[in-house]
């Protein structure tokens, strides 16, 4: 299991956006569910959760992973 946390100046808009192209239909292809400021991907044994705040310009991105630990670093250095 792999978590991470990640300070961004994207938007939550483009936080969501780059998620769903990553790991979505047409990224990894995992199923979604989205509730509340978080998004869970799932499939293949494993899952990827995205939980984000706005805080004063910048945007905090909890992910926490299990069986995707590569994809889900690849993700947070695209946010940097």
């Amino acid at each position: 299991m792999l978590r991470l946390a990640v300070n961004t100046k994207k938007s939550p808009e483009e936080v969501m956006r780059e998620a769903h192209q990553q790991f979505g239909k047409h990224g990894l292809g995992l199923e979604v569910n989205e509730a509340g400021g978080r998004v869970t991907f799932s499939g293949a044994g494993g899952y990827v959760t995205i939980a984000f705040e706005n805080d004063g310009g910048k945007t905090v991105v909890d992910i926490s992973s299990r069986e995707f630990d590569e994809p889900v670093r690849k993700f947070a250095r695209k946010l940097r």
